[in-house]
């Protein structure tokens, strides 16, 4: 296997595929997984310093330090405020959408997914405006939020990628409920 990073390329075959079945890879073709890996290397891992994802877990800061864009079920929590310096009116929101999660979802069987997703999805387009362009930033599994001409925007899962995911070509930030 040539891969500048033999160790990450491991990591992502054992448990981003192997182990935890991402749905973003697990579809990839044997033959083409190298392929793939190279491509998130070029123009994603030589290109950002550190890879960030927003997302919600139980009693954790919704902060995620990822070891490349995508992983789900790879990387560390960090604490806010060891992150970013943000706004106290966006480091509540945050702190606030974490809690409404852990104080209802287990609580209601009807608990709105779609609306915490989008209110997930908002706070992390507000906090890239925040964190350096050298750092990556997604809420989606590979779903970008890249500030253009000045305003955050999150971008599709890549082509690159899409074609080995099922139908729905979607993928959504994981609920804890989903394991």
């Amino acid at each position: 296997m040539k891969t500048p990073r033999p160790d990450t390329y491991h990591h992502w075959q054992k448990y981003e595929i192997d182990h935890s079945r991402n749905p973003l890879f697990v579809n990839i073709p044997n033959e083409k997984k190298q392929e793939i890996w190279n491509k998130i290397e070029n123009d994603y891992i030589k290109k950002y310093k550190q890879f960030v994802r927003i997302d919600f877990h139980w009693g954790l800061s919704g902060i995620w330090i990822l070891p490349f864009p995508g992983a789900i079920f790879s990387g560390t929590v960090e604490k806010e405020e060891d992150f970013f310096p943000l706004p106290k009116r966006l480091s509540n929101r945050l702190s606030k959408w974490v809690y409404y999660i852990e104080q209802n979802a287990f609580l209601d069987d009807n608990f709105n997914w779609d609306a915490a997703h989008k209110e997930g999805t908002a706070i992390a387009i507000e906090i890239r405006k925040y964190v350096p362009k050298n750092i990556y930033m997604e809420y989606g599994g590979f779903k970008q939020i890249k500030m253009i001409k000045g305003v955050a925007v999150e971008l599709d899962i890549p082509d690159f990628l899409k074609i080995y995911m099922p139908h729905s070509a979607e993928v959504p930030p994981l609920s804890p409920l989903s394991f």
